[in-house]
C-alpha cells in the first residue's frame, strides 16, 4: 500500500511540473543585425507561439571585459514586443539611471568586443546571450558559457 501511495505522490509531482513546464514561456533569445543596421535581440519560446509578443519588463546590455563587466544598456517598464532593437525608443520601456554611475549612450557597441543581453518578461521568464561584434561590425552569437569563461 505505502509504494502505491508513493507511485500516486510521484505521479501527482510529475503532473505539476509538467502543467507549469507547459503553461509559461521558455524564453530564448538571439541576436542578429550589426553595428551600422542595427543589433536586433529577437524573442522566442522554446514551446509556444506567441503571435502577440512577450510583455517585457527589463532589458540590459553589459560589455565583458577580462575583470568585471560594464552595464551600458537598461530599460525597464512594460511593452509588449517580438524583438527588441538595442537603443530604439519603445514607450513601455524607460532608461534606468543610477546616481554616480554613467551608463554610455547605445550607439556605443565597440568592434571586437563581447556583450550579453539579460531580457526578464511579466511572467518572470529570463533570457540571457552572448554576442560579439567583429571586425566589420556584424553581431555574431556566441555561447554564453564560453564568453563568461573568456573573461
Amino acid at each position: 500500500m505505502l509504494t502505491f501511495a508513493r507511485l500516486l505522490v510521484a505521479t501527482g509531482l510529475c503532473g505539476a511540473i509538467c502543467s507549469c513546464l507547459t503553461n509559461y514561456p521558455v524564453l530564448q533569445v538571439t541576436t542578429v543585425g550589426s553595428v551600422q543596421g542595427g543589433v536586433l535581440f529577437n524573442l522566442s519560446d522554446l514551446y509556444h507561439e506567441h503571435p502577440a509578443g512577450f510583455e517585457v519588463t527589463h532589458v540590459e546590455v553589459m560589455e565583458l571585459q577580462k575583470s568585471d563587466s560594464t552595464l551600458i544598456y537598461e530599460v525597464r517598464g512594460h511593452e509588449t514586443v517580438r524583438s527588441i532593437t538595442y537603443g530604439r525608443h519603445y514607450p513601455g520601456l524607460t532608461p534606468v539611471h543610477y546616481p554616480g554611475v554613467k551608463i554610455q549612450s547605445p550607439d556605443t557597441l565597440q568592434r571586437n568586443r563581447t556583450y550579453t543581453v539579460t531580457i526578464d518578461i511579466s511572467t518572470g521568464g529570463t533570457a540571457v546571450a552572448a554576442f560579439r561584434v567583429d571586425d566589420s561590425g556584424a553581431v555574431r552569437q556566441i555561447d554564453w558559457g564560453r564568453a563568461m569563461l573568456r573573461q
